[in-house]
């Protein structure tokens, strides 16, 4: 699900929908404006366009504010200086909020981490960072606190702190083709860097829950009144069948992002692509990673093989050829739409606050509506089975 802005521009929206209905036309000739309107207001989780403007005059009306105590705390954690406009909210994500910071030091964005994200954790990500630059990958250059640490802890939760740097939407759902390729050349880089490593994989993405999870949910779910229960319900087949992909070899893993998707990867002012986050940096195989960007570019909302095509060809540009993908290249895959949907739909049940209720009951049901299953699997290897010509 696309994530809305605190503080959203509708004109920017419009721009948005405009895109979204070239990179529609690509398949269908035949689309028109109305319905890519709709869709984004989909994707943005709004029933109707009349619906996202409605929640956009919403928002611009409510702003949050920043507590005095945090801006503070981090200003003087990574040495920013005086403040010289109050702190902007820039949006809820799954880690939480983000903020804005304009001080006598430059501009800059403070986001919350995951609890698991240590200092070290961030300089594996800063050491491929630096590593990627160097071949031509754009992203935003890291803020260190005076003594040289990348993450501080402010009331128990990890920040870090990143410069400001001006870029475009996110990439559209369907993906432009042009834009796929250009994801496909950038992960060619990372990959042709072949940076060895040796910290483990990352459970979250290759531990498939057992079932006897899912029917725990179903229960929560019941008792909570969630309506997607039945949805749930019907999957759990699918799931059994996921659960019996067989697991790929791990050997010689080298250091890969884990998280090029159409969040992380924004269009910078220049047209190149920037990257925005490299805190989930982890052991990957070419041919996982390869799978799993594939995946997140070209599932949603229906298999595009256009894009799909488009992807290798600018992966294959880089690096001559493109990894021969099975079922169980899909690994991150299955075991990322595992966990996140469960995490998702579990959080629905009991949420903490009113933004995780609203993100957790979007992103679940999304889950559904476009889930992993061994159908679709076969279908992304199909659209990439032609390896293209470098």
């Amino acid at each position: 699900m696309r994530i809305l802005p605190d503080n959203p521009n509708f004109e920017f929206l419009r721009q948005e929908a405009k895109d979204l209905l070239a990179a529609m036309r690509e398949t269908d000739p035949t689309a028109a404006l109305s319905a890519a309107q709709h869709e984004l207001a989909v994707q943005y989780g709004c029933r109707s366009w009349a619906a996202l403007r409605d929640e956009v005059e919403r928002r611009r009306q409510s702003l949050p504010s920043a507590p005095p105590a945090l801006v503070d705390a981090l200003a003087a954690a990574f040495g920013l200086g005086e403040l010289s406009t109050p702190a902007q909210p820039i949006a809820f994500e799954p880690m939480g909020r983000t903020w804005r910071l304009q001080t006598s030091t430059g501009q800059w964005i403070a986001r919350p981490q995951y609890h698991w994200m240590s200092n070290g954790q961030a300089e594996l990500g800063e050491r491929l960072r630096v590593a990627a630059a160097g071949a031509g990958v754009a992203s935003p250059a890291p803020r260190r606190t005076p003594e040289g640490d990348l993450v501080v802890r402010i009331d128990d939760v990890p920040w870090r702190v990143d410069q400001w740097i001006e870029h475009g939407p996110l990439t559209t759902r369907p993906i432009a083709a042009m834009t796929a390729r250009a994801v496909g050349e950038l992960l060619g880089k990372l990959h042709a860097l072949a940076i060895p490593s040796d910290v483990p994989f990352h459970a979250y993405t290759t531990t498939r829950r057992p079932m006897s999870t899912w029917y725990e949910l179903i229960d929560r779910g019941r008792v909570a009144g969630k309506g997607w229960v039945d949805e749930l319900v019907a999957l759990l087949p699918a799931i059994e069948e996921l659960r019996a992909v067989p697991d790929p070899s791990l050997d010689d893993p080298i250091l890969g992002n884990c998280l090029i998707n159409e969040d992380t990867v924004r269009l910078g002012h220049r047209g190149e692509l920037v990257v925005t986050e490299w805190g989930f940096t982890g052991s990957v195989t070419p041919s996982l990673e390869f799978a799993s960007v594939l995946t997140h570019l070209v599932h949603r909302p229906s298999i595009n093989v256009v894009a799909a095509r488009a992807f290798a060809e600018g992966y294959a540009s880089i690096t001559g050829s493109v990894p021969v993908l099975d079922r169980s290249s899909f690994l991150f895959e299955i075991g990322g739409w595992f966990n996140w949907t469960w995490n998702q739909l579990c959080e629905s049940t009991a949420p903490t606050d009113a933004d995780r209720a609203w993100l957790a009951e979007h992103e679940g049901r999304e889950s559904l509506a476009h889930p992993m299953t061994v159908e679709t699997i076969d279908r992304l290897i199909d659209a990439v089975s032609a390896a293209p010509a470098p």
